[in-house]
């Protein structure tokens, strides 16, 4: 039976974080020391544990990054990360995009990890001055678009 089947697959989850106001997104830069897209600018996001749901996953990773745990609002999309499985063949791991917001009050606490080297909140207007990961860009865009439909309830 599928029930007594235990697959194991790979999942990440990603969360846009924004200021309440919806008018400055969080980027991180990534370290100098990682493999993958060095130093170029990123959201949050990491792997899903077992056991876990993908709010679960999306609020511990912003937790572990940046030192602070936005509010999830919406489901942004998904998205796909290219990689390389431990046989170095092609694959693809699976995402979710969440949007978050941070309170004014716990920006201040905002402690990066080692993992990336600076962290800044942006405008939608200076996004062209960061080098970000592959389509991120287009992500953002969405999010400040999903940000501003949100019903008023969703906002406080």
């Amino acid at each position: 039976m599928r029930e007594n089947k235990l697959s194991m697959i790979e999942a990440h989850v990603s969360t846009l974080v924004f200021d309440e106001q919806g008018n400055t997104i969080l980027l991180l830069k990534r370290s100098q020391s990682r493999s993958l897209y060095r130093e170029l600018w990123e959201s949050t996001g990491g792997q899903v544990f077992v056991g876990e749901t993908f709010v679960e996953a999306a609020k511990r990773i912003a937790i572990a990054e940046i030192g602070v745990e936005p509010e999830i609002r919406a489901v942004l999309g998904t998205y796909i990360i290219p990689a390389k499985d431990d046989s170095l063949r092609s694959t693809l791991i699976p995402g979710i995009r969440f949007l978050g917001v941070l309170n004014k009050r716990v920006i201040p606490n905002i402690t990066i990890s080692n993992q990336h080297s600076e962290y800044l909140f942006v405008e939608k207007n200076n996004l062209n001055n960061h080098h970000l990961i592959p389509t991120l860009d287009e992500d953002i865009e969405a999010g400040f678009s999903v940000f501003r439909e949100l019903p008023i309830s969703l906002l406080r």
